[in-house]
């Protein structure tokens, strides 16, 4: 059983579940990617020959909400960085530069050959759409992307469609550092949620009366920010004496809640479709499952579930889920559509298994690359040469 231990200092209590790496978020990093993965891969499979085939895809309908996983755990573990250190005299030049270092080189080396590709008029060459958006040029290096399809009413290419939750993060990571390093836990708590109850009104009021908006509203910064909310908040419930204690204390109602959460989930799934229903609460329930799931991990290390997410494919998965996020649509658009040829139509759907495989093995190879000999080193440059 956990439980909660202060430090020695007077009135000043540190939560020794917290201090160090969380395993646990490496497997909610690994769950997170994994759904994102077979949204992506496994569900548009059509194999109208296989019994039971339509529950996959129906079932599998909601599983890009690994995003909203990804930003819960961000809003938790960033703000926690900054909580931690809000006092430090290198509080902006240390956070800043280590998120550089975790991000910018993948993110850039990504971005080169797609500027590249729209130069070549590859989409036109290929016969794809991984290039050649209607989103401006200008705003990938500036991580605005995501808001073009709202502002402009444009669409993301394929190579870069996954580009605009990275873009939310950063600029979730440009505004929260001065947030933190001015207000007191208190207020921010209160600001979190005042985002969390007005995220889903702001939602209900763009989509209401305006049935044609593009699609892509859902990746405006404004349309998802209550996530990030939620994991923040967690962040500032763990680091509190008194709550931290009444959720180990309570533990077998927040297993019981995570156990709701699953039929909660596939719920929604079949019945929250509409833009206005996702909009009102469909993006909110989704965060708070995974807010449960975060703290389920955090809170729980001796249960069944916390034992899954240590597992070391989970974990694995966790580690390598940037660089697998970043490229895996790139992948897979350019093998299904660009260097595959067509097979014929009954075997169409043996094609599109042939390929997600093929595309699953680039994918992942890529992935490992990209820690092994750049991610792991430039991480470990920038814990060593920049610190609170």
């Amino acid at each position: 059983m956990v439980t909660a231990q202060a430090a020695t200092q007077p009135g000043h209590w540190k939560n020794s579940r917290i201090a160090g790496r969380i395993t646990e978020i490496d497997g909610l990093r690994g769950f997170a990617i994994l759904l994102v993965l077979f949204y992506h891969y496994v569900t548009p499979i059509g194999a109208p020959r296989l019994p039971g085939w339509s529950l996959v895809t129906q079932g599998s309908r909601m599983f890009w909400s690994g995003v909203d996983l990804f930003f819960v755990l961000s809003g938790f573990l960033i703000a926690g960085i900054l909580l931690d250190s809000a006092r430090s005299p290198n509080y902006f030049k240390t956070f800043y530069l280590r998120r550089i270092h975790r991000i910018f080189a993948l993110y850039y080396i990504w971005v080169a050959p797609f500027y590249l590709g729209v130069w070549l008029d590859l989409d036109r060459k290929l016969g794809t759409f991984l290039f050649r958006g209607s989103v401006s040029l200008w705003m990938y290096p500036l991580f605005l992307q995501n808001n073009a399809p709202l502002w402009f009413n444009a669409e993301l290419p394929g190579w870069m469609a996954m580009s605009w939750s990275l873009a939310v993060e950063e600029q979730f990571y440009l505004i929260l550092p001065a947030v933190i390093r001015v207000v007191n836990r208190v207020s921010l708590a209160w600001i979190c949620g005042s985002v969390i109850v007005l995220s889903p009104v702001y939602r209900t009021f763009l989509v209401a009366g305006n049935p044609q908006l593009n699609p892509g509203w859902t990746f405006a910064t404004l349309a998802r920010l209550d996530g990030l909310a939620m994991g923040i908040a967690v962040a500032l419930l763990v680091r509190d004496k008194s709550c931290w204690t009444w959720i180990i204390g309570h533990g077998q109602a927040l297993r019981a809640v995570g156990i709701i959460s699953l039929p909660v989930f596939f719920l929604l799934t079949y019945f929250a479709t509409t833009q206005v229903s996702m909009a009102a609460y469909g993006f909110s329930l989704i965060a708070l499952i995974c807010a449960v799931l975060l703290l389920l991990g955090i809170s729980q290390p001796d249960s069944g579930f916390s034992a899954v997410l240590r597992a070391p494919l989970l974990r694995y998965f966790g580690r390598i889920s940037f660089a697998v996020y970043i490229v895996h649509q790139g992948v897979h658009g350019m093998l299904m559509d660009g260097l595959i040829p067509a097979w014929s139509a009954h075997l169409s759907s043996l094609r599109m298994i042939t390929v997600t495989i093929l595309s699953l093995a680039v994918t992942l190879a890529l992935a490992e690359i990209s820690w092994r000999f750049m991610e792991s080193k430039l991480i470990r440059r920038a814990h060593v040469r920049y610190k609170y």
